[in-house]
Order: C-alpha cells, then sequence, then structure tokens
C-alpha cells in the first residue's frame, strides 16, 4: 500500500490553510480536480452516516476530490427541499451525491439536472414508479449517471438465517419446534426498511423453522426500539431472536431485553445491520450475534467510480448503471477476522487510489468487496465471503 502524502491530506480547507500558514505560504497546492457534494441526512453523531461521511473524506483525499459536506439533521423535508439545492447553488458542485431517503432524491436529481450538475445516487435506490417518473439513471435524466444501493432484500435474509440457526443451536425453539421472533422494522415509507422486512418474511415463509409474532416500526430510533421490545417481551415472553433493520435498534433491543431480566446472546439471539462499531464490539462479547454491513462504504466507492468517470472510463461499460454493493454478515464465528473493524476504522489507512481504474490500467473489473478492502489495508486475513444466500423463494421482491 502507498504511503499518502501531505499533498494528498491538502484538499480540506481547514487543513490546508493549517499547513499553509505553518509553512509560510510558501508551498504550491495543486488544485483539486474537481468538486463533490454531499448532504449527510443526519447528525454528526449518527453512528452509520458519520462513517459514512468518514470514508467519503478519505477517499476524496487520496482522489484529489474536493468533497463539500453539509449535516442536515433528521428533519428529511427540510432536507430534501433546501440543504441540497442551496449547497447545489452556492457551491456549484461538478457532482452530487445523494440518497432515496424519504423526500430527497426526487428534488435533488431535478434540481441537479436544471443546475447542469451530474448526480449519483448511494444507499437507497429509486425505482421507476409513478411517483418519480424518471426512469433508470440516464434515461429521463441525462446528468443522473447511476445508483448503487445494497441488496437489502437478500442481505435481510441472510441476517434472519443466522439468527434463526443460532436460536436453534442453542435450543431456544418453542415447544412446537419453532423459533419465535420479533422484528423491529424502519419507517412504513422507506424502501430500505421494506426491502429488508419483505427478506425477513420470505425467510420466514419459505421454511417451518420459524414464526414471527409481531412487526413494530421503531423509525430507526434506539429509545423507540427499546421502549417497542419492552412492551413485546411482555406480551411475547417465548420470544427467542430480535431482528433490527439497524444495529441502532438493536442496541435498544438489547438493553430493554436485559432490562427484562433476558440473558442477551444466551436465552434470546439479536441482530441488525450497519457494522455499528459498538455493536460489532458486543459480537466480539457474544452479546450481539450478527450485523450485516458493507453500505457503509457506497459513499467512498461513489468517489472512486466518479473519479475514472472523470477520467473517460465511463462505469457504466461494466457495471450498468444501477448496480448493488457486497454485503457482508459479521458474526460471533467470523469477528476476529474482522477485529480491526471492531477496534473502529481509521478510514484513512485505507488508499482508496489502488480502486480506480484510471490510476490502475491493469485492473480488469471493480472489485469493492470486503475481501479487496482487507487487501488495500495490507491485511493478510483470510475474509470469508458469507454475502450471498441461497433465497429459496420465487417470490418477487
Amino acid at each position: 500500500m502507498k504511503a499518502k502524502t501531505i499533498q494528498k491530506k491538502a484538499y480540506s480547507p481547514g487543513v490546508a490553510l493549517g499547513l499553509l500558514l505553518l509553512l509560510g505560504g510558501g508551498a504550491a497546492w495543486a488544485e483539486p480536480l474537481f468538486k463533490v457534494g454531499f448532504v449527510v441526512p443526519s447528525d454528526r453523531d449518527d453512528p452509520f452516516f458519520s462513517q459514512v461521511y468518514k470514508a467519503m473524506q478519505a477517499a476524496a483525499s487520496d482522489l484529489n476530490i474536493e468533497l463539500v459536506v453539509e449535516f442536515s439533521g433528521r428533519s428529511m423535508p427540510m432536507y430534501a427541499r433546501r440543504h441540497g439545492y442551496k449547497m447545489m447553488k452556492n457551491h456549484k458542485p461538478n457532482y452530487f451525491v445523494t440518497g432515496n431517503w424519504p423526500g430527497a432524491a426526487k428534488y435533488h436529481l431535478q434540481e441537479a439536472e436544471e443546475l447542469a450538475i451530474k448526480t449519483f445516487v448511494i444507499n437507497s435506490p429509486v425505482g421507476a414508479n409513478t411517483e418519480f417518473p424518471a426512469g433508470t439513471p440516464r434515461d429521463k435524466l441525462s446528468g443522473w449517471l447511476g445508483q448503487m444501493s445494497p441488496n437489502n432484500f437478500q442481505a435481510s435474509y441472510l441476517l434472519a438465517d443466522i439468527l434463526i440457526k443460532e436460536a436453534r443451536q442453542r435450543k431456544l425453539a418453542s415447544a412446537g419446534g419453532r423459533v419465535r421472533l420479533i422484528a423491529l422494522s424502519g419507517n412504513m415509507e422507506d424502501a430500505t426498511a421494506t426491502n429488508r422486512l419483505n427478506g425477513l418474511k420470505t425467510r420466514i415463509d419459505g421454511n417451518q423453522d420459524a414464526v414471527l409474532q409481531e412487526v413494530v416500526l421503531a423509525g430507526w430510533q434506539k429509545d423507540t426500539a427499546y421502549r417497542e421490545t419492552q412492551r413485546l417481551l411482555e406480551e411475547f415472553p417465548d420470544t427467542a431472536v430480535v431482528w433490527a433493520a439497524s444495529d441502532l435498534m438493536a442496541q435498544g433491543a438489547a438493553e430493554a431485553a436485559e432490562r427484562a431480566g433476558r440473558k442477551v446472546g444466551e436465552d434470546i439471539v439479536i441482530g441488525g445491520f450497519d457494522w455499528n462499531n459498538e455493536n460489532l464490539r458486543d459480537i466480539e462479547k457474544h452479546r450481539l450475534t450478527a450485523s450485516v454491513g458493507g453500505h457503509v462504504l457506497e459513499g467512498a466507492w461513489a468517489l472512486v467510480l466518479l473519479y475514472d468517470y472523470h477520467k473517460g472510463i465511463d462505469f457504466a461499460r461494466e457495471l450498468g448503471t444501477s448496480f448493488e454493493s457486497s454485503m457482508y454478515a459479521i458474526t460471533t464465528g467470523n469477528i476476529e477476522q474482522y477485529a480491526r473493524l471492531a477496534e473502529g476504522m481509521d478510514w484513512d489507512s485505507i488508499d482508496f487510489t489502488r480502486f480506480s481504474k484510471a490510476l490502475n490500467p491493469e485492473i480488469k473489473g471493480y472489485d469493492f468487496s470486503l475481501p479487496m478492502l482487507f487487501k488495500a489495508l495490507a491485511d493478510d486475513t483470510a475474509v470469508a465471503d458469507n454475502s450471498e444466500v441461497d433465497v429459496k423463494s420465487d417470490k418477487k421482491h
């Protein structure tokens, strides 16, 4: 892995200004290749999106991209209508990265098109529907270059499968021989929550080893998940598994279960999504059972693709314009391989230039997998690929 230089870190305005002052203004700094705007749809302390932002910062620094970032808080309508448009008008980025979080993408894509700013969607895909009839990337909106999103259906199926099998191994099935679950979902209007819930239901419907007792909407919030889990455990005391649509809600469920006298990781099995550091550390302690993630890096991967596009290498020739990011399950069975993630990833330790075709002509295809990520960290630890799961169902999702 090549060493990083001071010049590569000079594209954060605050860092650049500080170094120039220290050096008496005598250093010559290369201009960034282009500018990318991104409005984080949450607060700075959000355990998931704060890591998305930090990974993007690291990739932008490596690739000499000026990244303009603003945190919008959790007010989605304001985020959609004001923050993104204001950033585009004031900063005039060459590219704008957004996501189909409730109320966001349909505004951002249209506004960017009017301003001749190219766009890329991450995390939650935009579907061709009557509410937002934009078709697919590069169809009706030529500036909408592409979108990358996790296969939430398959990832959820995988998580449910892991949790159910762990419960059965611990002999937590009820008298009827089936494992009893409760589920904590996000928001009703959120495509991510819907796809994850569909994956869970497909795993249960396609087998005879588990039963879903109730699904509640916890709005991605830890405190709501805590309250709802308290209520559900009183109503369904034979619950053996709590499936949570996010790690933050899994933490709330674990605290509620312990408050109810349950031994988390022993007589009740809990897992979620996102690879939050706290959850990975709890998996190390065998308190939580699993976390499915990988999409935390989508913003960074988008910058790699935009860099190559800017250099004349169109990612669509290999990937198409709508494609999926890799998702992996970190569990009590493989956590030792992922200790570096559990300790809290230093995204600056990754050399993101290694993933660019423009900078590495020998690359035959894009590989944004977890094994390749660890290789970029100069980590020789073997990483098991558990991103695939046999979904035994012909249901559409």
